[in-house]
This record gives structure tokens, sequence and C-alpha cells, in this order.
């Protein structure tokens, strides 16, 4: 009897060593995901504020632009621009900016992986002389995501609005990624809209901000 109490403790001993591990575990993967979604919000109010600074018009050709942008953290992000004409679109060798264009915006960052937000814009009319603005209409946004290691991606949702009429549109949305097991939604918004009728009467901005 005496040695059958003892091989119940022993077990009873074993399971409240493994359960206080588990704990422990559980308790320390937690704190490291609370960090990790401080770090990336902290990371997004430098990326805004970094690409809202440095972002210029765009011509209506054929692009490609990368910024490195530094954060406090003594790493890197990556922002790239691109815009391309689709291929399908038709087009007149006067009027090569008329037609249908995609608009990419993709931000990579350091160790959580990277997101693409792609916009298609139809330009109906360019003007070649001040005192005039581009017209278009903006459609059909999607948002993708490569998450890092130990994260993955839920959830995407993207949509695109008129805010107004041949002057600005908006893709917004969100991604779900899970860091962990906590939640991590990241909101975008890809903002494309004419700039002025004088300087830039015949160019368009596009400008990605998001936040955790």
């Amino acid at each position: 009897m005496k040695k059958l109490i003892e091989r119940i403790l022993a077990i009873v001993l074993c399971f409240l060593m493994s359960f206080n591990t588990l704990a422990a575990t559980s308790e320390n993967l937690n704190s490291d995901s609370d960090e990790t979604l401080c770090e990336l919000k902290q990371t997004m109010l430098e990326i805004n504020q970094f690409i809202q600074n440095n972002s210029k018009p765009l011509d209506l050709k054929n692009q490609e632009i990368c910024y490195v942008i530094p954060l406090s953290n003594n790493t890197n992000a990556k922002y790239t621009l691109k815009i391309t004409k689709n291929p399908i679109s038709p087009f007149t060798v006067f009027d090569a900016k008329v037609g249908e264009w995609f608009f990419d915006s993709t931000l990579d960052l350091p160790n959580h992986g990277s997101i693409k937000v792609r916009t298609t814009v139809n330009i109906t009319k360019v003007p070649d002389t001040v005192g005039l603005m581009p017209e278009f209409t903006a459609y059909d946004g999607k948002v993708t995501a490569i998450p890092s290691q130990y994260v993955s991606v839920d959830a995407t949702l993207a949509e695109t609005k008129r805010i107004l009429p041949n002057i600005e549109y908006q893709t917004t949305g969100y991604v779900g990624f899970n860091i962990g097991g906590i939640p991590a939604n990241y909101y975008f918004t890809q903002i494309i809209a004419v700039v002025d009728n004088q300087e830039n009467y015949n160019k368009i901005q596009c400008v990605l901000t998001g936040e955790f």
C-alpha cells in the first residue's frame, strides 16, 4: 500500500511539474507576442511618417520606386510603389497614358513578412496643359500578405471606394495576422488621387498608410 501511494504521488508530482513548465512557456509566448505587437505599432508610426513626407507625384508610365526606411530599432523597412499598364488595356500610340493601370504598394516589414495592396486605375483623360487635371476611376482593390515564420494570416479584406469622382479613390481593408495566438490586425488605406492643376496637372499621387 505504501509503495502504491508513493507511485501515485510521483505521478502527481511529475504532472504538476509538466503543467508548470507548460504554463511558464505559454506565459513567455504571450509576453513575446505582446512585445512584438507593440514593436509593430511603433514601426508603422515611423513608416507612415516617412511615406507621407517622401511620397512624390507619379508620371503615368511603367515604373517602380523603392524606399528603404530606417527604423528606430536599428532595422530597415522597405516600401515599393509600382505602376504598370495593364497589358490587355487598349490604347493608341498617341495617348499611351489612357487606359488601365495597376497601382501596387508593397510594404516589407523586417522579420514580420510583407503586405501588398493593388488597385486598378482606369485613366480616361490626361490634360496637356495647366489648369486641368487627369480624369480616372479606381476599382478592384486587392490585398495579399506573406507572413514571416511563426506568424499566420487568418483573413484579408480589401475594397475600393470613391471619395470624390475623378479626384480621389481609396482602397481600404485589413490583414488579420496571428502572432503566437494573439490577433494582430493590420488596417490599411491606399489613397489614389490627383495632385493639382498646375505643376502636377498630368500626374497621380498614390500613398499607402496603415496601423496595427
